[in-house]
This record gives C-alpha cells, structure tokens and sequence, in this order.
C-alpha cells in the first residue's frame, strides 16, 4: 500500500511539474508575441516618419518651384520653371 503511495505522490509531482513546464512555456512564448509587437510597432514608427522625410522634400521642392514661377512671372520675366 505504501509503495502505491509512493507511485501516486511521484505522479501528482510529476504533473505538477509539467502543469509548471507548460505554464512557464505559455509565458515565454507570450513574452516573445509581445516583443515582436514592440518591433513592429518601431519598425512602423520608422516607416512613418521615412514616408513624412519624403513627402516633405517633395512638397518643399515642388512648392518652392511654383513660388518661382510666381515670382517670374510677377516681374515679366521668362518663365524657365518646370513644375515638374
């Protein structure tokens, strides 16, 4: 009878223990789910403001362009511009 003790209590041990592998796993991979967002999350961040650099220079250049032609054609002179 002892010995039957014995066996059940090694076998609640040992679920225990894998009970604790699989909690501890769920954790690691959930960590790792969250870390993975965090680098998304930077990698749009940096995505975003190489899109607004870009947008930004080309509406500057294009804007500075039509004040240009503007200011040509405000003192009547030839308009050698292009827009695009």
């Amino acid at each position: 009878m002892a010995a039957v003790l014995v066996s059940a209590a090694v076998l609640v041990s040992a679920e225990v223990l894998v009970s604790a592998e699989v909690l501890v796993s769920a954790k690691i991979q959930d960590a790792i789910r969250v870390n993975g967002g965090y680098y998304l999350s930077i990698d749009n961040a940096k995505l975003a403001a190489d899109d607004f650099r870009v947008n930004s220079t080309s509406s500057t250049r294009t804007t500075t362009k039509v004040v240009t032609i503007i200011q040509e054609e405000m003192n009547g002179q030839v308009v050698t511009s292009e827009i695009i």
